[in-house]
């Protein structure tokens, strides 16, 4: 038999270990995934994702994640992204996902064929009202379909510094725009 000193030890080392674990990880507000099926996104089959939102005073962050083939053809993918308020309100905005350099090195990770690059829908902000809120991402490139688009992840989380950040790899396309799709 054990002494109770050394029995408290090992139960009380994996409760601290277990906290502090779960004190470094960010609470989600909202995280989904959506695959694209067989690699091909067209641009009549919108991407959505929806949450409800209870708390508007915290600053947020938002992401999207998108993973891709390394051998995607183009630098970026051009989407029409549509948000949905409470309220009924829509807003609309295209945006270009930067998924290569100027040089066609990938942003993000990859692994053999497959790629993974976090965007930064919306750095820093707040909810403007409680409720249920909507996002549809249409595929907006010069073709109706884009092959090489495997999944689209949406995370919504609090922000835990005020710094505000620019995401160099998430733009609005200007009319100077060319080379890209």
């Amino acid at each position: 038999m054990l002494p109770l000193r050394n029995s408290l030890y090992f139960l009380l080392v994996p409760v601290l270990i277990a906290g502090v674990l779960s004190s470094c990880s960010e609470p989600m507000l909202y995280e989904s995934h959506r695959e694209i099926l067989k690699g091909t996104w067209h641009s009549d089959e919108p991407v959505e994702f929806s949450w409800a939102v209870a708390d508007t005073a915290p600053w947020y962050v938002m992401e999207l994640v998108v993973a891709h083939d390394a051998e995607f053809p183009f630098q970026n993918q051009y989407v029409k992204a549509v948000t949905r308020f409470p309220d009924s309100s829509d807003r609309e905005q295209v945006l270009s996902l930067e998924l290569f350099d100027d040089a066609g090195r990938p942003f993000g990770e990859c692994r053999g064929a497959n790629c993974r690059v976090t965007l930064a829908l919306q750095p820093r902000f707040k909810f403007p009202q409680p409720g249920e809120y909507r996002l549809n991402l249409n595929q907006n490139g010069r073709t109706a379909s884009s092959e090489g688009i495997r999944r689209i992840s949406l995370r919504i989380f609090p922000q835990r510094h005020k710094g505000t950040s620019k995401n160099p790899l998430l733009r609005q396309p200007t009319p100077t725009d060319s080379g890209t799709q």
